[in-house]
């Protein structure tokens, strides 16, 4: 059995639950609003061997690391604030197979982001990103834009890595759009979709609005995880995707 942990203000649609999974797949939804909420959640799962994931996969999905194949922690919009707290302790990152962040990376300082993304590019764990968000929120205290903050994340993974590479621009990986702003590749496993149009004015410019991406979701885990080896050619998948219709709220499990 695989499982995937969604975290944020999050709900799974109809549409997730038609994802042609090739292997028995679990999803664990952890719903909340607010990072700061995500962040105190992990400190609340800490135990006293410092590591936050073990309580997680207890409390939430009722099960041991070792019970599970692949594990892929993910990530819609506030939900930013327990992965990262996740990916600070390299133990926990150990265990983590996969992460897709939607719209999910705000603010600075993101040192488990970037430790997790540094991983990637050196192909020991796989990590996707897609942005939008060209906004900054003062009133938030969030003075970056989400694009802005993906860029430093990318830059100090390839520091933390010791790769000397570049993000390199590649195509698309359907049933993933094609990005404005180009879709990149960075070491091994680390992908960025920029929906955002090169020179675009703070505000402006993106090719979905925040909310969207939950819903982008659906394509990014099809292309990414659903593969029996991570991340390999969609060309390899058999089947496609439904269009969402209708909602289910909760945080809960759901299984195929």
């Amino acid at each position: 059995m695989d499982l995937v942990i969604f975290a944020g203000p999050v709900i799974v649609k109809p549409a997730f639950r038609e994802i042609p999974w090739e292997r028995p797949t679990d999803i664990v939804a952890i719903s909340g609003s607010g990072s700061s909420y995500f962040g105190n959640l992990g400190a609340q799962l800490r135990d006293e061997q410092g590591r936050i994931l073990p309580s997680l996969l207890r409390r939430y999905a009722g099960v041991e690391r070792s019970e599970i194949d692949r594990l892929s922690l993910t990530a819609w919009s506030a939900g930013w604030g327990l992965l990262n707290q996740v990916f600070k302790d390299p133990r926990d990152r150990a265990e983590v197979d996969a992460c897709v962040a939607s719209d999910a990376s705000f603010g600075t300082g993101l040192t488990g982001y970037e430790a997790y993304a540094a991983d990637a590019i050196n192909g020991d764990a796989l990590m996707v990103s897609h942005t939008t968000n060209n906004s900054a929120n003062p009133a938030l205290g969030i003075m970056k834009t989400g694009r802005e903050t993906w860029v430093e994340i990318q830059e100090h993974a390839i520091a933390i890595s010791g790769c000397r590479c570049e993000p390199r621009e590649i195509d698309a990986r359907p049933p993933m759009p094609p990005a404005s702003g180009g879709v990149w590749k960075t070491g091994s496993r680390l992908f960025w979709y920029d929906y955002v149009a090169p020179g675009s004015p703070a505000g402006h410019g993106n090719d979905f609005s925040h909310a969207e991406h939950h819903d982008l979701a659906v394509e990014a885990w099809t292309a990414y995880l659903v593969p029996r080896s991570l991340g390999v050619p969609w060309q390899m998948l058999a089947g496609g995707l439904i269009a969402a219709a209708g909602i289910s709220t909760g945080a809960y499990l759901w299984r195929r």
